[in-house]
């Protein structure tokens, strides 16, 4: 009767082992582990929730006469003039162009806030924020606005050390 309950509970103890590295690999191969790590400014682009990356996607699909589209956003990621016409024949060209950023410098979200900021595209930074919750921390006109005068980056605002660096 004791060696039965010894084998017993030794095959749960193997089998529940077993079974919580079996989801792990599967949560793993699936994106679903990354999906649970806290998100900063310094996690890579490729491992941001998709749900918070289509929404950008969306946004920037969206030809503007102005620019400030996918296109500028190529641009500004190193491809070509021939790459963005072939790409203007794709269904969503923006997501293209995301995998190739993604593939080619190993972006961070502050990279990628950085080059929204450059390109003047403040909605999609408050999106990102809001579905990632992480403040970009860059300066932007609208926080410029709502900044209090005496937050306001001036010149009497530079405490010694940093007018010296200035110098």
């Amino acid at each position: 009767l004791l060696i039965a309950f010894v084998t017993i509970v030794v095959t749960y103890c193997l089998f529940t082992r077993v079974a919580r590295t079996f989801a792990s690999d599967v949560e793993s191969q699936i994106g679903m582990a990354s999906a649970r790590k806290p998100i900063g400014l310094e996690t890579r682009v490729g491992e941001l929730p998709y749900g918070a990356l289509r929404k950008m996607i969306s946004s920037l699909n969206i030809k503007r006469a102005m620019g400030k589209d996918w296109r500028d956003f190529a641009g500004e990621v190193g491809l070509t003039m021939e790459d963005v016409t072939a790409l203007d024949r794709k269904d969503d060209p923006m997501e293209e162009v995301l995998k190739h950023y993604v593939a080619s410098c190993v972006p961070t979200l502050h990279d990628l806030m950085s080059l929204l900021v450059e390109m003047g595209r403040l909605d999609i930074i408050d999106a990102l924020e809001k579905a990632t919750g992480v403040k970009s921390r860059l300066p932007t006109e609208k926080r410029f606005e709502s900044m209090p005068l005496d937050e306001f980056p001036s010149e009497r605002n530079f405490t010694q050390s940093e007018r010296d660096r200035k110098s």
